[in-house]
This record gives C-alpha cells, structure tokens and sequence, in this order.
C-alpha cells in the first residue's frame, strides 16, 4: 500500500511529491498532505497539479469520464488547502488524468487515489539549526540513562544516587 505522501523530493528542482491514498470515490485532502511552509517560504513559485484515479470504476455511467472528474476535483482540493496557507500561491498546470495512467489490476490501490504536486521556482529549505549548546541530534548514552542528569540540584528527597 501506497504511504500517504509518496515520493517526496524537496530538493531538486522541480520540487515533487505524491499525495496519495484519498478515499475511494472522494476528493478530501488527507492531514499529511501539505506543502504550506515550502510555499510560504517561496511566494513567486509555481505548482503544476496532476490528478489521478483508480481502476475501480464505477456501477454506472462512463468510468473513464467519471474518474477523470474524481481526479479534476481532487486537483481542486489540493489546489484549495494549498490557498488556505498560502492566498498568493500560482498554479501554471491543472491536468486531470484521470485512470488514465492506473495500472490494469491496480482497481483500488491508493497510489492511483493521487494527485501529484510539482513545484517549480522554490529554494529548499534551509535544515533546523540545533539548539544552542547541543553537539548533534544524538544524545549520549549516560545522559539518556543516568536518572542523576535529570534532577535539580538541591532538593529535598532528590538526593545523589537515591532514587
């Protein structure tokens, strides 16, 4: 199965990622589908959207048209959480596949449930700097298991080596 953002690459140029796993049938964003803070840090960008459907089909009706209306409104979605954080995001391409690109046998699989996002014209963004006096993300052992590192000094009960 499908993660719910899949192929994630803030780094290049374009910027990608897949948002994945939308309900079967629905267009609603999923938490984990957000790219606010790579957009806010770079307002002149440009995000190409590109929906996608499942093989599922439908009981009536043209499926093929069908899930290409799934994926335009999945597009919609997207494009309408990224406006939520971001009022002056551009969008240069909105193509709805559709189940165009679904692989036979791929009826119901969440990779297909997508849409994928291109980014075009953002920075990177800089990696968190650690705190002041940290040496690293690691932490060393003595402190992790030493309950002494964790008690205030001085007082009462808290003495040196009870525990």
């Amino acid at each position: 199965m499908a993660k719910d953002v899949e192929g994630e690459n803030w780094t290049g140029s374009p910027m990608e990622a897949r948002f994945c796993n939308f309900s079967t049938g629905h267009s609603d964003v999923r938490a984990d589908h957000s790219v606010a803070p790579i957009l806010k840090a770079n307002p002149s960008a440009w995000t190409g959207l590109i929906g996608y459907a499942s093989r599922l089909g439908y009981a009536s009706g043209d499926s093929h048209q069908r899930n290409r209306e799934l994926s335009q409104a999945r597009c919609a979605s997207v494009q309408r959480e990224i406006c939520r954080y971001v009022s002056n995001a551009r969008f240069n391409v909105i193509d709805p596949e559709g189940d165009v690109d679904s692989t036979p046998g791929s009826q119901d699989d969440g990779f297909w449930r997508a849409v994928k996002l291109r980014i075009f014209g953002a920075q990177p963004q800089p990696a968190p700097t650690p705190p002041r006096g940290c040496k690293g993300s690691v932490v060393p052992w003595d402190y992790v298991w030493n309950p002494h590192h964790l008690r205030p000094p001085g007082v009462p009960g808290w003495a040196e080596g009870s525990t």
